[in-house]
Parts: structure tokens; C-alpha cells; sequence
């Protein structure tokens, strides 16, 4: 009996000092949660030459599970063209500036590494960026968000979005101004969002005393 009650005595010990090591000294445990994407185009003029600026937002929350501080030294967005002739074809969207939804989509620079306290969460709403020379055409493209949580970590895909086919229509819906919606449920697809019309703003073919031409 004796020995039983050494026994159950030292692992109730253990277990004690496993849950108060994890509770205050344990490394941080990280988790990443995206929320639904945004994609957009910009057109960029000058003189004779003329390219273009695909842009994707993303709502990115990190979250620290364990008793120490944790970082995100490093988000990415990738794209995965698998049709593509080239073998491997993929780039790269930087991270290119940190907005703030709450003060209508503000800029508030690039982006840094995200540091979470213990079982914290921070949520940060980013732009990504690459150039495009031409209007591509592709079809089953995704696109990768990315995560390196240590300086010499590989990176981490944390969520993969279904690019929709870059066709003729698609270049004419998304030229104009309109927003595509990428989906964040895993088996969802996603869908164009028509940029509203802004009634402070003439038509082209309005001149100023308001007869239409």
C-alpha cells in the first residue's frame, strides 16, 4: 500500500509541475485563422507603357496558445498557376500595407512582424501586391496565405483560395471597378462584389449644367 501511495504521489507531482510549466513557462503555440479575401485590379498609365497592379486584402488573425510570447515574422500570399505551360508556376504577392477597416480602409504602412502575447489574438487586415505586365489568362489558379513564425522556419500555408478563371469576361468585370470576393469556407467559391456607384461623381458624358449628352 505503501508503495501504491509513493507511487501515485510522485505522477499527481509530475503532473503538477507538466501543468505549471505548460500553464506559465510553455513556448507559444500559434495559430492562424483568415477570413474571406478581396481581389482587385489597378491599371497603371505612362506615356506609351501600361501594366497592371493586381491587389488582395486579407483579414488575418494570429493567436498565441501557449505562456510566452509568439511572432508571425513573415506573411505571403502565393499563387499556383497549374495550367500553366511553365513547369512549377508560381509567384509571390508581398505584403504591402496594413489597412485599418475601422478608419475607412486607411493605410498604416508595410507590414511587421506580428507579435502576440500569451493567449492573445491579434487580427490585421493586409494588402498584398505583385505586377502584371499583361491581362493573363488562367484557369484553376489558388492562391496560398503564407506564415513563417521563426526567422529560419520554413513557411506554414495556413489557407488556399480558388482564383476565378481569368478569361475575357473576367477582365472586363474586373477593369470596371468590381471586387471579387474570395471565399474563406473551405468549399465555397467565390464571386464578384459590383462596385457602388458614387453619386458625388459625374458620368463622362455629363457636362457641368447637368443635361446629358
Amino acid at each position: 500500500m505503501q508503495v501504491a501511495a509513493i507511487v501515485i504521489s510522485i505522477c499527481a507531482l509530475v503532473i503538477s509541475i507538466a501543468t505549471a510549466w505548460r500553464a506559465h513557462l510553455g513556448p507559444p503555440r500559434m495559430r492562424v485563422v483568415v477570413g474571406s479575401g478581396i481581389l482587385w485590379m489597378e491599371r497603371i498609365e505612362q506615356l506609351d507603357d501600361s501594366w497592371l497592379l493586381p491587389h488582395i486584402t486579407v483579414p488575418i488573425t494570429v493567436i498565441n496558445l501557449g505562456a510566452r510570447n509568439g511572432y508571425a515574422f513573415d506573411i505571403r500570399l502565393v499563387a499556383r498557376y497549374p495550367n500553366n505551360p511553365a513547369s512549377d508556376a508560381w509567384e509571390v504577392l508581398h505584403l504591402l500595407h496594413e489597412t485599418d477597416p475601422s478608419e475607412s480602409g486607411d493605410d498604416l504602412g508595410p507590414g511587421v512582424p506580428v507579435a502576440v502575447g500569451p493567449r492573445e489574438a491579434v487580427t490585421k487586415h493586409l494588402i498584398f501586391m505583385t505586377r502584371w505586365d499583361y491581362e493573363i489568362e488562367e484557369s484553376d489558379a489558388e492562391v496560398d496565405v503564407q506564415v513563417k513564425f521563426g526567422e529560419h522556419r520554413d513557411w506554414r500555408t495556413c489557407k488556399t483560395f480558388p482564383l476565378p478563371p481569368m478569361t475575357r469576361d473576367f477582365w472586363g468585370t474586373v477593369l470596371r471597378g468590381d471586387r471579387y470576393v474570395l471565399s474563406a469556407d473551405s468549399n465555397g467559391s467565390g464571386a464578384f462584389e459590383r462596385r457602388p456607384v458614387d453619386l458625388h461623381l459625374r458620368s463622362p458624358k455629363e457636362p457641368p449644367d447637368g443635361n446629358v449628352i
